[in-house]
């Protein structure tokens, strides 16, 4: 009996990277927008209707979101968001 050999596991692990880098690249394009002292700022009021409750409720959803990498962030990079004077 032959084995086959499968590419699946790296396939799997090829788009699990693809996942984790697009996440990370999407917080720090989250975070990094100027104009603004809240961290979640949306410029452009990305997927709302401009409004000061859509704002928020697409914010709250972003703070769920963004919550795990934002804790390691604040943990990893304190110099960047204590409060300045």
């Amino acid at each position: 009996m032959t084995e086959r050999k499968t590419s699946a596991p790296w396939i799997a692990g090829a788009a699990l990277l693809v996942l984790i880098g697009g996440y990370v690249g999407v917080y720090y394009a989250t975070v990094t927008v100027k104009g603004s002292g809240d961290p979640f700022y949306t410029p452009h009021a990305w997927f709302t209707d401009g409004s000061k409750t859509s704002y928020l409720a697409w914010k709250g959803r972003l703070d769920r979101f963004f919550f795990p990498i934002h804790w390691l962030d604040r943990r990893i990079r304190p110099h960047v968001w204590e409060p300045t004077p």
